[in-house]
């Protein structure tokens, strides 16, 4: 499956960020002692689906971010508006959540 072309995916992607910093819905984890990590997540869309599939592509190595990670994009996801060309054809985008303490 193609990508977005790349003003696309950008555009696409911030969308995406501002929604999921608009939720804070990925803030919760940095309240918890020695939990950091990354989470690759992708984000795929076939022509004639409803909304994008949100998988995981490498765990960070703790469920609980990686759920975390799933659950905030795939709602980030169902809000954010398709980009243009996404409904003549499919896309898959890489996404990655960084999850770091404050310090």
């Amino acid at each position: 499956m193609a990508g977005l072309p790349p003003g696309l995916e950008s555009e696409y992607r911030l969308h995406i960020a501002r929604e999921l910093r608009r939720a804070g819905s990925m803030s919760q984890a940095s309240d918890v002692p020695g939990l950091e990590g990354d989470v690759r997540l992708v984000i795929s869309y076939w022509a004639g689906s409803h909304t994008p599939v949100v998988s995981l592509e490498r765990s960070s190595g703790h469920a609980e971010l990686d759920e975390m990670a799933l659950a905030g994009l795939n709602a980030a996801v169902a809000r954010v508006k398709l980009p243009g060309m996404a409904a003549t054809g499919g896309f898959r985008v890489p996404f990655l959540v960084e999850y770091r303490r404050e310090r």
